[in-house]
């Protein structure tokens, strides 16, 4: 989808702006698109209650029983929990029906759960061998961000195997487009900023969700 914005930079502020402020803010259009971008697609991923979109191949949301990919309730991010996640997501079949064998290569979590996934995954010797993180489980990625509120964790595999998600720019315009003119009828310039970019859901096999505990 296209985007953009406009802004009025009069000539007053330009002549009193002595610390730079409008270059800085002008620069850093590229890092606020970034964010951007990463709302936005964390906005597809939590929508519906954390459902995420309908998928056109089923009419189904990402997560759902009949996918096999969320958790029937929600628990904390346990050895046993992500044993589950890992096992739901290697029984995932192709579209021929074959099993998919598909692992966890990342947990996303929101900043409250965090420090929960970190310290499972750290390498230590336990007291107890039932204690004990398996060396597959401990090569998860733990990624946090702070748009996942509340308890829910994810588990995905290595998107270049299996992708849920797909962001795209328009072809020949992958980046931000920023451009000013001055205006005749107005002292000072006015700005536009343009953005080509999408971000959609694209299969559902190579991700899990549980709610969380």
């Amino acid at each position: 989808f296209p985007h953009g914005t406009t802004f009025n930079v009069s000539r007053v502020m330009i002549i009193n702006d002595q610390l730079g402020a409008i270059d800085q803010m002008l620069s850093s259009s590229g890092e606020r698109v970034a964010d951007w971008e990463n709302a936005q697609a964390f906005a597809s991923l939590l929508s519906a209650s954390g459902a995420g979109p309908t998928l056109r191949t089923d009419n189904t949301a990402v997560f759902h029983a009949n996918h096999g990919n969320l958790a029937a309730s929600g628990s904390a991010i346990t050895i046993a929990s992500i044993g589950v996640g890992r096992a739901s997501m290697m029984k995932q079949k192709t579209l021929d029906g074959m099993f998919a064998n598909f692992q966890p290569a990342t947990i996303l979590t929101g900043p409250d759960k965090q420090t929960e996934a970190e310290q499972l995954l750290t390498s230590i010797t336990p007291a107890q061998a039932s204690n004990a993180v398996p060396e597959s489980l401990r090569r998860l990625v733990p990624v946090a961000d702070a748009n996942i509120t509340g308890n829910a964790w994810y588990l995905f595999a290595d998107p270049a195997v299996a992708p849920t998600w797909q962001y795209a720019y328009l072809d020949g315009y992958e980046g931000p487009r920023l451009s000013s003119e001055e205006q005749f009828n107005v002292q000072g310039l006015r700005v536009k900023l343009e953005h080509d970019f999408g971000v959609a859901a694209i299969d559902y096999r190579g991700a899990y969700r549980n709610p969380g505990a």
